[in-house]
């Protein structure tokens, strides 16, 4: 009976932990210039979208797009690649 108990509040603890880590975060808009997310569908070619205004970027040099961690990520192959924008 106390394995029992024991599984059960082992189990339900576990439940708990995951669903807290699964809470959206909240983005802070507030004087916030620019976000580029990377995220797929915001990169077209060299041109990545600003998602919160106009200030879209470019990429410079050849980065790849690749699976990432969450989603897909930029990876740049040299160190003098990067992303510009206008001045802001």
């Amino acid at each position: 009976m106390l394995k029992r108990v024991m599984t059960f509040l082992s189990i339900s603890i576990c439940v708990f932990i995951f669903s807290l880590a699964t809470v959206d975060a909240q983005f802070p808009t507030n004087g916030v210039v620019g976000y580029w997310s990377f995220d797929a569908g915001t990169i077209n070619g060299k041109n990545v979208k600003d998602l919160l205004g106009k200030n879209d970027g470019e990429l410079d040099g050849n980065p790849k797009v690749i699976p990432g961690i969450v989603g897909g990520c930029v990876k740049f192959l040299h160190k003098f690649q990067f992303g510009s924008t206008c001045d802001i």
